[in-house]
């Protein structure tokens, strides 16, 4: 799937005819600032000859179009036992700021993405959102599975590039075929590689698609 916005989006993909769709989930979250931005990401479910496809999406900003296209891969890294994509993460469409704190290649804070997932994921996607950040800063971002103070990495410093004004590289990692269980507790942290004082210019902004 590939989206082209001008402000925080959340896309929910729908298949059948219309006026009837059935949701497959909120399967996409899309960071961008001021400009016109894209991300392409990849949505792990079959989908049958003959189906009607629709999208709709809500925006953090309102008011700001969201284009989005769809392009069918026969094969691929799909695992055809999941349907649906559920996101974690998001409030109020916004998503969920990760404070790397003031002090350069220093991890910050774990901040939670999921107090309990409601269903067993085979697998997720990591989505990166930008926040009109008018900086060009550096991150890594460790993705945790467990209860407070006990979270166990699951993926290790990924690395970002959030270029100022611009979309963040890269903006979704995955599917990656982790299974998580029902009832799991999701966080993340982040370092910088700089020295930032509090704002935006130094946050990370992160939200979860788990596949069930």
């Amino acid at each position: 799937m590939h989206t082209l916005n001008a402000s925080m989006h959340t896309i929910q993909i729908g298949v059948g005819a219309a006026a009837s769709e059935t949701s497959i989930g909120e399967v996409a979250a899309v960071g961008s600032t001021q400009g016109f931005n894209g991300a392409t990401q990849l949505v792990p479910i079959f989908i049958p000859a003959g189906t009607r496809i629709s999208a709709r999406s809500q925006s953090l900003a309102g008011g700001n179009a969201c284009y989005v296209s769809a392009e069918l891969i026969r094969g691929g890294s799909m695992n055809p036992l999941v349907s649906r994509g559920r996101i974690y993460g998001l409030t109020s469409g916004d998503f969920t700021q990760v404070d790397p704190g003031g002090t350069a290649n220093t991890l910050g804070s774990w901040v939670e993405l999921a107090s309990s997932t409601t269903q067993d994921a085979k697998g997720y996607t990591l989505i990166l959102g930008n926040k009109n950040s008018n900086a060009s800063t550096t991150s890594l971002i460790d993705l945790g599975l467990g209860a407070a103070s006990s979270e166990v990495v699951i993926l290790s410093q990924l690395f970002s590039r959030n270029y100022s004004y611009g979309p963040i590289y890269p903006a979704a990692t995955g599917p990656i075929w982790t299974p998580i269980p029902a009832g799991s507790r999701l966080a993340a942290r982040a370092q910088c590689a700089s020295n930032v004082p509090t704002g935006n210019t130094r946050y990370s902004y992160a939200s979860i698609i788990l596949w069930e």
